[in-house]
């Protein structure tokens, strides 16, 4: 089910353009992953989807609903942490998470308590925040964002100032959000960590979706980006005949076919290629890593 819909989004900042004609479609379920450098736009395409930016042009729905008209309605269902958390220094954790459970219309005590146990930080602590490490504000934005039940969570740079157990933590309990059957959108710039986390890639530089794929499948199969040099002959048949190859996600470029597949489907991807007439083997498949390949898309190398 299409839950998030991007369609046509631009946005300029005076002469600089940061986002150009995006289109993106979310599924409900699915945990998605923006890869791009800094200054690429994922922040700025966060915002819009948040209503916290308006853009230049086209609009984005939400549950069928317009960002652009419906803020208020779609706000209720949605969870947001983007930049530094917006937590008041001078209050400690569970008053913090009072405020924002009264801001989005609830006063569930119980619900702040269990959140905040849950990324391991004490509810009946009456230390005040501006004593909290980076990380522990991290945590803390991260519960205030959970706080009313959402059904999407949007996190910019989710993993910023948190340690390693920090980072497994926020995967973990990111994991349990989805496996509720919600839905989470995370600009992130460690291309581990959205190898592990994410469902869904997609590449953002200089305002502009490069690639996106599923690295999982909707029946949580892991994939893997396999490569294989190609014949001209081969490669010119399935430049000719891509719907043999339709159901995966994949490149054909430069005497090459890159997709992406699980391991244990790929022995069935061979067999379907050669009665197609494409001879090729097991062995001379490799697998393509989602840094090189990330860095050779940004690069604009192939």
């Amino acid at each position: 089910m299409e839950l998030i819909s991007v369609n046509g989004i631009s946005k300029s900042y005076g002469k600089r353009s940061v986002l150009k004609d995006i289109n993106l479609k979310v599924r409900k379920g699915r945990i998605i992953g923006l890869l791009g450098p800094n200054g690429s736009g994922k922040s700025t395409l966060l915002k819009i989807i948040s209503g916290l930016v308006i853009p230049d042009s086209g609009d984005v729905l939400v549950n069928n609903l317009k960002v652009s008209t419906d803020i208020n309605k779609i706000m209720e269902n949605v969870g947001v942490l983007i930049e530094e958390p917006g937590i008041y220094d001078y209050m400690n954790a569970m008053g913090n998470m009072n405020v924002s459970s009264i801001l989005h219309g609830k006063n569930d005590r119980q619900r702040s308590r269990e959140l905040l146990k849950m990324f391991e930080l004490d509810p009946d602590s009456k230390v005040k925040t501006a004593k909290y490490s980076t990380g522990m504000k991290q945590r803390l934005g991260i519960c205030m964002a959970l706080v009313h039940l959402p059904e999407i969570l949007i996190l910019d740079e989710p993993t910023n100032g948190l340690d390693a157990d920090g980072i497994v933590l926020l995967r973990n309990s990111l994991k349990r959000f989805k496996g509720d059957g919600n839905t989470v959108m995370i600009a992130t710039h460690l291309l581990s960590e959205a190898k592990e986390l994410c469902d869904d890639i997609v590449m953002i530089n200089r305002g502009e979706i490069i690639e996106s794929f599923s690295y999982r499948s909707i029946e949580g199969k892991e994939m893997e980006i396999f490569a294989i040099s190609l014949k001209e002959q081969d490669q010119s048949y399935l430049s000719d005949n891509e719907t043999i190859i339709s159901k995966y996600d994949y490149w054909i470029s430069n005497g090459r076919l890159e997709i992406v597949i699980a391991e244990c489907e790929l022995d069935e991807l061979i067999s379907m290629l050669n009665s197609a007439g494409v001879k090729l083997e097991n062995s001379q498949f490799t697998k393509v890593s989602l840094e090189e390949f990330y860095l050779r898309k940004v690069s604009g190398l192939e």
